[in-house]
């Protein structure tokens, strides 16, 4: 009786040590996923000191993680994911420079080539 026991809380550690292992895989995995996005966000935005970025579209563009890094750039403002597909048609070929989307939380504006995306102020005129 005692060996059934002993074999099985030996069983049951490998199971925690196997379990463990996953979760320190997972969470690897999860940092060098967020290292991409954040070197892909270097590429194509750059942040000033006000708080505010520029997007060079033409680098966006070419980045394949675009879509995270958008969704990564309008979170940093504190806006909920479905204001990206807002943001992302600015970013989109033919748009007018000229043309913005405003929210609680941001503004972004496409000029030229760029997009210009900064926390809301609440006076904007």
């Amino acid at each position: 009786m005692a060996r059934r026991t002993v074999e099985t809380a030996e069983a049951q550690a490998a199971e925690a040590r196997e379990g463990m292992l996953a979760i320190e895989v997972a969470a690897t995995k999860a940092e060098a996923a967020r290292a991409e996005v954040n070197a892909a966000e270097r590429r194509c935005v750059v942040w000033d000191a006000g708080g505010g970025c520029v997007v060079d579209l033409a680098k966006w563009r070419a980045e394949p993680l675009r879509e995270e890094v958008l969704l990564q750039v309008v979170a940093a403002f504190g806006a909920e994911a479905t204001v990206a597909d807002a943001v992302n048609k600015l970013g989109g070929h033919g748009v007018e420079s000229g043309k913005e989307v405003e929210t609680a939380v941001l503004y972004a504006r496409r000029i030229g080539p760029t997009l210009h995306i900064e926390p809301r102020r609440p006076h904007r005129p």
